[in-house]
């Protein structure tokens, strides 16, 4: 993000909420060929006003995106947040850095997948978004198992 403390702030806002919601572990790989990391979410949840910080961070944010996943290896909805920023130099990838993963469920009622499209679905979070090869869909059936 930049260098303004408000950024940072709000940055360090939304990393303290994925430290509440989510924890990862290690697991072994298939066939022994070493360890994976796998996400543990937590029995906490987003309250509703963390929900309203967290839309009016993403909402005034060029760099903090947002956009819906199948987690938990395939059984539940949930959200991702990454910063991304332009590479110091031309023609390279657009730097993606993971801020934030929760369940749906661990947000507060009235937070959930239909308030959050018109955010992920803006023009410049589809655009963005795309640098990283990430192509959210509308449709929360598109993330159900």
């Amino acid at each position: 993000m930049s260098d303004n403390s408000d950024s940072q702030v709000d940055l360090e806002f939304v990393k303290s909420l994925d430290a509440k919601v989510r924890t990862t572990g290690q697991v072994r790989a298939s066939f022994g060929r070493g360890y994976a990391t796998v996400d543990k979410f937590t029995g906490e949840k987003v309250s509703p006003g963390e929900a309203k910080e967290l839309l009016r961070i993403l909402e005034a944010s060029d760099e903090l995106f947002i956009y819906p996943d199948n987690i938990c290896m395939g059984f539940s909805v949930g959200f991702h947040i990454i910063e991304l920023s332009h590479p110091p130099y031309p023609n390279l990838p657009t730097e993606r850095t993971h801020v934030l993963t929760c369940k749906e469920d661990q947000l507060p009622v009235g937070y959930q997948f239909e308030r959050l499209i018109p955010i992920f679905m803006a023009p410049r979070s589809l655009e963005r978004l795309a640098e990283v090869g990430i192509k959210p869909k509308a449709r929360h059936s598109n993330y159900e198992y």
